[in-house]
């Protein structure tokens, strides 16, 4: 069944916009909606991947790589966590949320 909060969420990221209709829905069917609280962690350094990504609908995420010093704010509009799909098996960076936040997780399907 497919949840319309999450579809309409899902259809404010432009690179959803131009998607039909059925596969919308197909993806929504396996989402989830993921809410932090300032200071959660939402990935760490070398652990495994989760087999999806996150989409970020409110709040703030911090991403970093500590070896590098690589820092970024990730926020409304943002992905984090896309390293599943690019073939990785642990995460390379560290994401903790710094805004009460709330994501779309969008398992690999």
């Amino acid at each position: 069944m497919v949840n319309n909060r999450v579809k309409e969420l899902i259809k404010e990221f432009s690179f959803f916009r131009d998607i039909d209709e059925e596969r919308i829905n197909e993806l929504c069917e396996n989402t989830s909606i993921v809410e932090l609280e300032t200071d959660s962690i939402l990935l760490r350094k070398g652990e495994p991947c989760h087999k999806g990504m996150y989409l970020i609908c409110e709040g703030e995420i911090l991403v970093e790589n500590p070896e590098k010093s690589v820092v970024y704010k990730a926020e409304k509009g943002d992905v984090v966590g896309i390293t599943a799909f690019l073939g990785r098996r642990t995460y390379a960076v560290n994401a903790k949320c710094i805004k009460n936040s709330e994501l779309i997780y969008l398992p690999d399907i």
